[in-house]
């Protein structure tokens, strides 16, 4: 069955990479927001996995029930005590918070932002009723609530496997993990990755995780994309868009000047650039999809090439040479010694393999008794080789004068031997 990824920076396809040797497993979602786009549960949803989802916004909060009627949802805040907080909710986003400094940053920026009070509840709450059983992930996204959330986690007994949590400041590229990482780490974790935008923490009960999280998602992982997940950029747009529209229809209501109103004429324009713009991203996501699939079209014909080479008749017939190669790499290493220089000898020029040759049978009398037979077809006489000319205390620099006058009645070849031989045995 195919993966399909829906998180908006593919921290599905890192976790599916780890725990997809689980069957039917069991996450718990902390900032679910949308059932569908940016969603890190929903495609294991798909291949049969259940779990919790707490989600503080109502709005999203009766989305995840209805697309997932057979799933848990839990409509509050998690934080470090129980009671109820301000939350800040910006409508159509994911960007909503409990954190009231960040809330002013997007009132500031433009965005429109709705102050409520939520109920909220301890990490401790949340996973107690989950004892006795395993929980194979955990994601915590709740844009900077992030230390309230992990200080409300006391119980040691509840251990997911693989943490996941958002660690920059929202909207920025500044690292926030230094206000909670060490309470992690001391309820039994160790840090495997960062995307850019969350951390990831193995349990230590289960290290054999950790070599999942070596690299970022690639072809390798094989998963198509849905097409909804959605990037900042976008989200941003979308905001300012509802917020727009917002004030478009207070002005129609108040009828402050009616359609001819400047000031309404204006937020018009505003809001079609921002339609372009945003069409335009989602243009560009879509051409990177495109590139996806054309190298993804790429690898599969790399790999199809690799499958006929492997089919291939030569490959068949060099298997007892690849066979025989592995084979004596595992010899004792003296006798790997010979195979390194047999290896040598195959990297020479034929003329350097032959003149290693002659050496050696120079040297050796008895078979240079042998060599004067084998090369007597260079000579034109027999007679003028038994002068001498094959023997190793011969001066090469001054032949004698009975190599001397053979020179004459050789022919070329042998001459040019005579000439390597007194190179190779000058007179001592």
């Amino acid at each position: 069955m195919s993966f399909t990824s829906y998180a908006q920076n593919f921290e599905d396809v890192m976790l599916w990479r780890a725990l997809k040797h689980v069957k039917n497993g069991f996450y718990v979602d902390i900032g679910a927001q949308d059932p569908v786009v940016d969603s890190v549960s929903r495609a294991f949803y798909e291949h049969g996995w259940q779990g919790v989802h707490i989600e503080a916004t109502e709005r999203y909060a009766q989305m995840i029930r209805h697309a997932r009627p057979d799933e848990i949802v839990v409509q509050t805040a998690v934080g470090d005590q129980q009671g109820t907080i301000s939350f800040y909710e910006i409508m159509n986003t994911g960007l909503s918070t409990a954190v009231a400094a960040i809330a002013q940053k997007y009132r500031r920026n433009g965005l429109c932002v709705r102050e409520i009070r939520v109920p909220c509840t301890t990490l401790d709450q949340v996973l107690a009723a989950y004892l006795d059983r395993e929980i194979h992930w955990m994601k915590i996204d709740v844009e900077g609530y992030e230390r309230q959330v992990i200080n409300g986690w006391t119980d040691k007994r509840i251990r997911p496997w693989v943490l996941t949590i958002e660690s920059l400041v929202p909207g920025s590229f500044v690292p926030a993990h230094s206000l909670w990482e060490q309470s992690v780490l001391a309820r039994g974790y160790f840090f495997v990755y960062f995307d850019g935008l969350n951390r990831f923490y193995c349990s230590v009960a289960h290290p054999e995780l950790a070599r999942a999280f070596d690299r970022p998602p690639n072809l390798f992982d094989e998963f198509a994309l849905s097409g909804k997940a959605s990037s900042p950029f976008p989200s941003v747009l979308n905001a300012r868009i509802a917020t727009l529209e917002e004030q478009l229809g207070a002005w129609r209501s108040a009828g402050k000047g009616g359609w001819e109103s400047e000031e309404l004429s204006r937020m018009q324009r505003e809001r079609g650039e921002l339609r372009r713009d945003l069409a335009e991203s989602q243009r560009q996501l879509a051409t990177q999809s495109g590139l996806l699939t054309k190298t993804r079209k790429l690898l599969d014909a790399s790999n199809a090439e690799i499958a006929l080479v492997y089919g291939s008749l030569s490959w068949r017939l060099t298997r007892p040479l690849r066979w025989a190669n592995a084979l004596l790499g595992s010899l004792p290493l003296p006798l790997r010694r010979y195979r390194e220089r047999a290896l040598m000898l195959l990297r020479l020029h034929p003329r350097e393999i032959a003149e290693h040759a002659r050496l050696w049978v120079v040297n050796r009398p008895r078979l240079a008794t042998l060599g004067r037979w084998a090369l007597a077809p260079f000579f034109r006489s027999r007679t003028r080789l038994k002068s001498g000319a094959w023997r190793s205390t011969v001066d090469a620099s001054e032949p004698t004068p009975e190599i001397a006058s053979c020179e004459k009645d050789v022919s070329t070849s042998a001459a040019r031997f005579l000439n390597d031989m007194r190179r190779a045995f000058p007179r001592q």
